[in-house]
């Protein structure tokens, strides 16, 4: 909702117009980027808990989740707008 309404209008404004396999990319890079947060959280579970014994907040897995979010937000309205550029006339609503 928030993509469709307010940042690629933003980016329309601003002369850029990404394509489908961009959107897609930057989808794709986000998604990248929420595994290498989890794999962070991780490490540094077994890093906190191996020198303390201790735990860390729960809080630092916020940031996978966004990277996550936001890239299937790209990911999937760009294979949605694919499926319906590609799809043939007639089956189109």
């Amino acid at each position: 909702f928030l993509a469709e309404r307010v940042l690629f209008p933003f980016l329309a404004r601003r002369g850029l117009n990404p394509d489908i396999s961009t959107k897609f990319a930057i989808g794709t890079a986000l998604g990248a980027a929420a595994i290498l947060c989890a794999i962070i959280v991780d490490y540094r579970i077994h890093a906190v808990y191996s020198a303390t014994g201790g735990q860390i907040s729960i809080m630092w897995q916020t940031f996978a989740f966004l990277f996550i979010g936001a890239g299937e937000i790209f990911a999937i309205s760009s294979a949605y707008e694919a499926a319906y550029v590609i799809a043939p006339a007639d089956q189109k609503a």
